[in-house]
C-alpha cells in the first residue's frame, strides 16, 4: 500500500451506484486508454423481466494504473484512507491524492515532463466485498443496467471494447490513440496461432 499524508481527502461520489453487499463480483476489462469495470450495485433497476438484477458499468477514460485487491471488507480499516472516510460498499473519489502525486513525482525523469499534465487526473476507489478496486484516471462514466446473467455481463462489456473497435477502425479516434483492445487481441491470437490466419 502507499502512504498518505494530510492532504489527502476522501469524497464519496453521488453518481457511481455502491456495490451490492456479499457478492457484487468485480470484473475488469482494461488497456491503455480504457478501463471498464463493472459490478453488482445495490440499486434497484426497473426491469420488465424477472430475475435481472442491476449492474454498475464505469467506463474510465485514460487510465494510468488501476488495482485490485486487499483490503476486503474485514480489513478495510487497515486502508491508509480509512480514517478519511473510506469504507466497505462505496465509490470514491481522493482529492489532493498522494497516489496520484506520487505517479506525478515518478515521471519528472521523462524527458518532455510535464507536471500539470496530472492535475487533469483523479484518484478513483471502489470498495467490494473480497476487494477494493482504486484507478487514477482522467475520468469516468457510469451506466447501470439490467442483466440476467454473467454471460450477459461479459457480453454488455466487450460491446463497449466492440464500439471502440469501430470508432478506431472509422478513422474516429484521439490523437496517438492505440488500436483498440479487441483488435490486439485478435492480432496476438494470429500471431500465436497460426491455424487461425
Amino acid at each position: 500500500m502507499y502512504p498518505i499524508d494530510e492532504r489527502d481527502n476522501v469524497i464519496e461520489l453521488s453518481d457511481a451506484p455502491k456495490p451490492c453487499g456479499g457478492a457484487p463480483m468485480p470484473f475488469i476489462v482494461a488497456d491503455e486508454d480504457i478501463l471498464l469495470l463493472s459490478y453488482f450495485t445495490r440499486e434497484d433497476v426497473p426491469s420488465d423481466a424477472d430475475k435481472k438484477t442491476g449492474v454498475a458499468i464505469v467506463q474510465f477514460q485514460l487510465p494510468i494504473m488501476h488495482l485490485l485487491g486487499p483490503p476486503n471488507e474485514e480489513a478495510i480499516r487497515g486502508h491508509p484512507l480509512w480514517r478519511r472516510g473510506l469504507e466497505s460498499y462505496g465509490t470514491y473519489r481522493v482529492e489532493q491524492s498522494s497516489l496520484l502525486r506520487r505517479i506525478a513525482a515518478m515521471n519528472c525523469v521523462h524527458p518532455r515532463n510535464d507536471p500539470a499534465a496530472f492535475d487533469n487526473f483523479h484518484h478513483y476507489i471502489v470498495t467490494f466485498h473480497d476487494s477494493t478496486f482504486e484507478c487514477i484516471a482522467r475520468s469516468y462514466t457510469c451506466d447501470v443496467e439490467q442483466v440476467a446473467s454473467e454471460a450477459e455481463r461479459y457480453e454488455r462489456m466487450l460491446e463497449i471494447v466492440k464500439v471502440r473497435d469501430e470508432r478506431w477502425r472509422s478513422g474516429i479516434r484521439g490523437v496517438g490513440e492505440k488500436p483498440p483492445l479487441s483488435t490486439r487481441l485478435r492480432w496476438w491470437a494470429s500471431a500465436l496461432n497460426p491455424w487461425a490466419r
